[in-house]
Formats: C-alpha cells, sequence, structure tokens
C-alpha cells in the first residue's frame, strides 16, 4: 500500500493497483479508479518524489509497479495510464518482487535475487554496444544499467536512505547513507553505496544475516536512527542505523508481513501489519 496525493494506493493479484479516497469516516471510503494493465499480481509499487504543481501542491506524478508478469509499468498518475514498460531484461529473469529508487537510479528486485538498475533520467552511461548505441534517438528510456546479485532468493524488499544532496554534508558527519538496502528471503540484508553524480557502480559494502536460517525476511522500514527488520522466524530485530549492532528484538505470537515508519519532532511510531 501507499499514499498517493491524498489517496490510498492498494495491489491487488488481479494486476490493478486501486485507487481510494481518504475519508474521517471508513464508511464513506470510495472507489476513485484503478492502474490496471498489468497480467499478473502486483508485488511492490512504488511513487516518484512529490512535486509541486500549478496549484501549489506538491504530488507524485510518477508511479511504478513490479508485478509477477516479470514487467515493470511506469504511470501517469494524474490520467492513471501506463507511459512505458520495463520488460524484462532475458528469458531467464524471474518475477519482478520489489521496487526502490534514489535521485538517480529505479531499482528493481528480482525473485531470483538480482537487483536491475535502472536510470530514472533518459541517459546511458553503458559502454558496451547495445540497444543505445545504435537508437536513432540517442539513449533510450529506462536502459538497463547494471545488476546486483543479492544471492539466489526473492528480494522482498528495498529501501533508499538518502539522496545526492545530502551527501556531502552526511559523509561530513560519517553518516552510512546514501545506500540501497536490500532485504532477502534467505534472512539476510546487504547494504549498498550509491553512485554520486555520474556512473553506476555500486559497492556492497555490509551483510547482515538479520534472521535465521528458514526466519525468511518479509519487510525492513527505517527511521531516522533504527532499522527495523522482521521475518517468519516471528521476531522484529531493531538495529542502529549508524553502527548495525542490535539493539533490541521484538517477540511476536505472529509473523509480520509488513511494516511502517511515521515520524514526527516528538516520536518515531512502528506499524506493523500482522499476519493472523
Amino acid at each position: 500500500m501507499r499514499l498517493l496525493n491524498n489517496a490510498l494506493l492498494v495491489c491487488a493479484s488481479n494486476g490493478s493497483a486501486r485507487e481510494w479516497s481518504l475519508a474521517h469516516n471508513p464508511k464513506r471510503t470510495q472507489h476513485r479508479g484503478a492502474f490496471w494493465e498489468h497480467r499478473s499480481w502486483i508485488n511492490d509499487l512504488d511513487l516518484s518524489e512529490p512535486e509541486e504543481d500549478d496549484d501549489g501542491n506538491w504530488v507524485s506524478k510518477t508511479l511504478f509497479t513490479a508485478s509477477d508478469d516479470r514487467e515493470v509499468k511506469v504511470w501517469n498518475t494524474a490520467t492513471k495510464t501506463c507511459v512505458f514498460t520495463i520488460t524484462p531484461p532475458n528469458r531467464q529473469c524471474g518475477t519482478m518482487r520489489s521496487l526502490a529508487h534514489s535521485s538517480r537510479h529505479l531499482y528493481v528486485g528480482s525473485s531470483n535475487g538480482l537487483i536491475y538498475v535502472y536510470p530514472l533520467e533518459r541517459t546511458c552511461e553503458r559502454s558496451d554496444r547495445h540497444s543505445c548505441t545504435v537508437s536513432e534517438h540517442g539513449a533510450l528510456p529506462f536502459c538497463l544499467q547494471t545488476t546486483l546479485t543479492h544471492g539466489d532468493d526473492v528480494i522482498v524488499s528495498m529501501i533508499c536512505k538518502g539522496n545526492q544532496e545530502q551527501e556531502q554534508e552526511q559523509r561530513q558527519q560519517q553518516e552510512r547513507w546514501p545506500c540501497l538496502f536490500s532485504a532477502s528471503a534467505d534472512g539476510t540484508l546487504r547494504i549498498w553505496t550509491l553512485p554520486g553524480k555520474r556512473g553506476f557502480e555500486h559497492a556492497c559494502t555490509h551483510v547482515l544475516d538479520a534472521h535465521s536460517k528458514g526466519g525468511s525476511i518479509t519487510s525492513i522500514a527505517t527511521s531516522w536512527a533504527h532499522l527495523f527488520t522482521t521475518g517468519h522466524d516471528k521476531r522484529i530485530r531493531v538495529w542502529n542505523l549508524r553502527t548495525l549492532e542490535l539493539q533490541k528484538v521484538l517477540k511476536l505470537d505472529v509473523y509480520v508481513k509488513c511494516m511502517h515508519i511515521d515520524e514526527n519532532d516528538e516520536c518515531s511510531y512502528l506499524y506493523a501489519g500482522h499476519v493472523d
């Protein structure tokens, strides 16, 4: 689920992402429309950074959806039309399971442990001969730049922390981000550095055995100070985001499927969706 311009966006097993109004009275919640072109289950949604429109409102203009049909679709949120389809890189690739984006790149996690990296702008920095080098129009939209290997299992969740504008200040403070967190069903979590203003090279700096073997990670979340991981072992683990030290383990009776962090000036809240 995602919040899209004061509405609730929910992905479904029939290949649609449905938009619902947000009302104070839940009984007045209404269906507004749907983003519907996928042929199978939508596994994840991601929204572009909010931009100011002509009326002074901050809105996300682009929606990304990843599906079991092995495609990623790019949508115009105002018209609910698909403006581009990112097709499978090859016939051997798995289904598309998770999405994240930085200020420059879109990251797509697959069911076979690979992360595909695409540019958000219509640029290409590859040096090998491929479709962009023979195109009459220069760089093609969302040309695959590189592939990151997490392991052999499903990439269940990804988060990009920080952005390029914050990079210089945060490096002076010796912060860990900007970086990409990728969580796998094998129970491991990897942390990748993000490239600067040019290039597409990513380095894996840390590997956490966040959950025991068989305790497949189901969701991750971050606050300004902590990293939260949860899995089939019915535990929520709380990590120091700077040192990556395990600080606390929350034991549950059921496993958590999803988590959300809500922060304000006074405190932070962790919301956990249980499978019960």
